[in-house]
């Protein structure tokens, strides 16, 4: 909506340049940054990466890719919408690692399409699928400290980061 702005991390470089296409075209007066591989050596992008505090209040929205070093971690809040959008490029540690460049970040929008592999479609094998793989992660990039399924089907885990106490799916 009018006067938001946003950061949208995604593992897919054609796609941050896609979006990058269709928001220069609906939207040409606002300013737009996309890091990936392309544009990483850009003076307007190693400004960003070298002091993301300094420069995030120029842009109406940023969008990267991998290619956005992971020293980078945005502190001031400016940015009030988060959405990523994950193809399976990356694991998902690396897309809530991604995810988290906000550090003031309290809400995500989050899409996955075109996974790999097998496709699951039974809810409850989905939860256990989900709740296995944060119990496996727990601690292992001191993200998530436990997870818990409930009887009611609802999904909590635990963060080591305390701005969230809780995270239900």
């Amino acid at each position: 909506s009018a006067g938001e702005k946003f950061l949208f991390p995604t593992d897919s470089a054609d796609y941050a340049k896609a979006m990058m296409d269709i928001l220069q075209n609906e939207w040409p007066r606002k300013k737009w940054l996309c890091i990936n591989a392309d544009t990483k050596p850009s003076d307007e992008v190693r400004a960003f990466t070298d002091d993301p505090n300094k420069m995030a209040p120029l842009y109406d929205g940023v969008i990267y890719s991998p290619a956005i070093s992971s020293g980078v971690s945005i502190e001031t809040p400016h940015f009030t919408r988060h959405f990523g959008v994950f193809r399976g490029v990356v694991i998902p540690s690396d897309a809530i690692q991604m995810l988290r460049r906000d550090r003031t970040a309290t809400e995500f929008v989050i899409g996955l399409t075109g996974m790999p592999g097998r496709r699951e479609e039974n809810a409850e094998n989905i939860q256990r699928g989900l709740v296995q793989a944060m119990i496996e992660t727990a601690g292992k990039n001191n993200t998530f400290t436990d997870a818990h399924l409930d009887d009611n089907g609802r999904l909590s885990f635990g963060l080591a980061d305390t701005t969230y106490s809780q995270l239900q799916i």
